[in-house]
């Protein structure tokens, strides 16, 4: 017998929250690629000197369609987020992201096996880095980095570490590409650090950093 009601039927609630929380996934953006990058890398380096520098590279080289880097000086000593800063590792973790490509030179074999080691996306040479960088290179860096040859205590020590990350400079800087980022570690101030003699070659040459910190920036023209 018809009791003349219409009943309609409940469906599944767990199906609809399935569809609402597939929704709200669609309008929250999902974590950039930078966003990725610092929530690992901070808590490893934000406390440290080189996070303002290491981030602002980060971010430049993130937003480009192609990641080429080129770096002097390579990761020494695992887990060294102080001292050295295992920047080879942050070049690795962004190569693997944009499918680039990176080339970590440094004239000490053993520390080229323990950086090939924590860096498996960058090629590791274990070569003098001015005679490398005077060799052929496949690409068009995006990033130059130097880190080469430590700045010590003794001054005449530091005057060769800048006059070598000079050297170095001048073996890649015709063909750096326009755009390409140069950096340098170990930067105290316009007078003090590694690259002190770099400064003065950028500044006769009209080129201002970008970003003046322990790590220094510039952009070539």
């Amino acid at each position: 017998m018809s009791t003349g009601i219409a009943f309609s039927p409940i469906g599944d609630p767990h199906a609809k929250m399935s569809t609402s929380l597939a929704l709200q996934a669609e309008l929250e953006p999902l974590p950039s690629l930078y966003d990725r990058w610092e929530a690992e890398f901070r808590p490893l380096l934000g406390h440290t000197g080189r996070w303002e520098g290491f981030s602002y590279i980060a971010k430049d080289q993130l937003q480009r369609d192609a990641v080429m880097v080129l770096e002097t000086g390579t990761c020494r000593k695992p887990g060294d987020w102080d001292g050295d800063g295992q920047a080879t590792r942050v070049w690795d973790w962004i190569i693997a992201h944009k499918h680039g490509f990176g080339y970590s030179v440094d004239i000490d074999l053993a520390a080229v096996q323990t950086s090939q080691k924590l860096a498996p996306h960058m090629q590791v040479i274990c070569q003098d880095s001015v005679s490398f960088l005077r060799g052929h290179i496949p690409f068009a860096p995006s990033l130059l980095y130097l880190d080469s040859c430590d700045y010590p205590q003794d001054l005449t020590m530091r005057v060769n570490s800048c006059m070598h990350q000079a050297a170095e400079f001048a073996a890649i800087w015709s063909r750096l590409p326009s755009g390409c980022l140069i950096a340098s570690d170990d930067s105290f101030d316009a007078q003090n650090g590694k690259p002190a003699i770099t400064r003065l070659i950028l500044q006769g040459l009209g080129i201002k950093p970008e970003l003046d910190s322990y790590i220094v920036v510039w952009r070539k023209p």
